[in-house]
């Protein structure tokens, strides 16, 4: 575990399997892949994942869920059913774009816009 410590000393986010082949080639030092993730585990040295995504929904919330209320509807004409999305689009620098959609059911897409500023459009 001493040599896994110097190695990780000069790189700290050096993964189990990489770390094999440094161990291998630098130090001399035959291990297989399998038995280090479990010394590793049981010593608390993995390296942890990095988060690379924002939550943007929480499904498990207390509000009312609105009741599908086409589900037995036959849709027979144009402009009979209209359907609404709001979604997000990850920008440069953690920032979001918000994309607005209405389409027709039975058409297709009839509107869009795209906005920094969600609550400026759904207003």
């Amino acid at each position: 575990m001493q040599l896994v410590d110097e190695v990780r000393q000069e790189l700290p986010r050096l993964g189990t399997r990489k770390l094999v082949d440094q161990l291998k080639k630098h130090h001399d030092t035959e291990v297989g892949r399998d038995r280090l993730f479990t010394w590793l585990r049981q010593s608390g040295r993995l390296v942890k994942r990095k988060k690379r995504w924002d939550k943007t929904t929480y499904s498990r919330h207390g509000y009312a869920v609105a009741p599908n209320r086409i589900k037995e509807l036959v849709i027979a004409k144009p402009n009979q059913v209209l359907v609404c999305d709001c979604t997000y689009m990850r920008l440069v620098g953690r920032k979001f774009a918000y994309l607005f959609l209405v389409s027709d059911a039975s058409a297709g897409l009839t509107g869009q816009t795209v906005n920094v500023d969600a609550g400026s459009i759904m207003s």
